[in-house]
């Protein structure tokens, strides 16, 4: 037991003396720093600083790297919304275009409409009105020759004293397609 006592008082005593020896050179190294600019500092904790160093480089040249990427990809980006903005513009110039010349041919088609809604409209009230006259003057003209004999149709209507002619000119058909459309088949 004694034996053992002297190997603890022995522990205790070479604990102190190590925790001396730190506190020591824990002061040496204090006022060495104070008197000079330089630290001296163990293989382990350099070889440990210089190994965050390297890691913390890396990691910055991986964010740098990381930001140049974001970066470029963002001015495709951009480059590719530029691109769609003008094909944008293109097409609705294009579409702008298209539409003035169909309101210029709708407009085209519907001057056109009325004109020939017009020269139907006249051709109508011509043939209602020679129709008409045709059907006034065929009593007339029973009458004349009734009553005139022999008498010309000029001489009738002196006698009768209207002066319209009795007897419409012949139509003459024209050779052109145009021509031989009716505007009943134009209406349709």
């Amino acid at each position: 037991m004694q034996e053992l006592e002297a190997v603890k008082a022995s522990e205790s005593l070479a604990l102190e003396n190590l925790q001396n020896l730190i506190a020591n050179t824990m002061r040496a190294r204090a006022s060495s720093s104070q008197q000079s600019s330089s630290i001296t500092i163990s293989k382990f904790e350099y070889e440990y600083l210089t190994g965050r160093a390297v890691k913390a480089e890396e990691i910055a040249d991986k964010k740098v790297a990381a930001a140049q990427a974001w970066v470029e990809s963002l001015k495709a980006n951009e480059k590719e919304i530029l691109m769609k903005i003008e094909l944008a513009h293109k097409e609705i110039q294009e579409t702008r275009v298209e539409e003035e010349q169909q309101v210029y041919r709708t407009e085209r088609s519907l001057s056109a409409k009325r004109v020939v809604e017009g020269e139907i409209r006249n051709w109508r009230q011509k043939r209602e009105k020679n129709a008409l006259a045709d059907n006034l003057e065929q009593p007339l003209r029973r009458k004349s020759m009734k009553s005139n004999g022999n008498a010309t149709p000029r001489e009738s209507m002196k006698g009768n004293g209207n002066w319209t002619p009795s007897k419409r000119g012949k139509v003459r058909n024209s050779s052109s397609p145009a021509g031989r459309i009716t505007p009943d088949q134009l209406l349709s």
